[in-house]
């Protein structure tokens, strides 16, 4: 019953009729040999051009790489400079407050020593008048 719905379902879908024919055995493997089929064809095909784009890529991600790594170095470069730049305005900046504080320090101790010699003028004045005074006044009760 069922070749009869087969027979009868086959011959509305307006399909025709294929005949099987069979291959001796060293016919049918020469055959294999010589031709490929479409779909190992294309898989050929996609395999070589996902080979050629994976070396491509491979190329650009080496190229990435070199240039990152170019970079670093520049910008490595770069940071030793800046150091070196900042250590050596570092030393300056250090070197002129060293200047500076010894400026200070020997004005200070100028404006210092002369007040305190004067100081000791005033004092030794103080003195011989007080000593003047002394000796007019020991003059006077000799007198007397």
């Amino acid at each position: 019953m069922s070749k009869i719905i087969k027979s009868n379902f086959s011959k509305r879908n307006g399909s025709q009729a294929k005949t099987i024919s069979i291959l001796k055995k060293f016919q049918h493997e020469t055959f294999l040999e010589n031709t490929t089929l479409p779909e190992e064809q294309t898989s050929n095909d996609s395999s070589i051009g996902f080979e050629r784009e994976l070396k491509e890529k491979k190329l650009e991600a080496e190229l990435i790489v070199k240039k990152a790594h170019e970079e670093a170095e520049t910008i490595n470069k770069q940071i030793q400079e800046q150091l070196k730049n900042a250590e050596q305005k570092q030393l300056e900046l250090f070197e002129q407050a060293q200047k500076n504080g010894f400026e200070e320090g020997y004005t200070q101790g100028q404006k210092e020593g002369l007040q305190s010699y004067n100081e000791l003028i005033d004092k030794a004045r103080s003195i011989v008048a007080l000593s003047e005074q002394q000796f007019k006044q020991q003059i006077e009760e000799a007198e007397l």
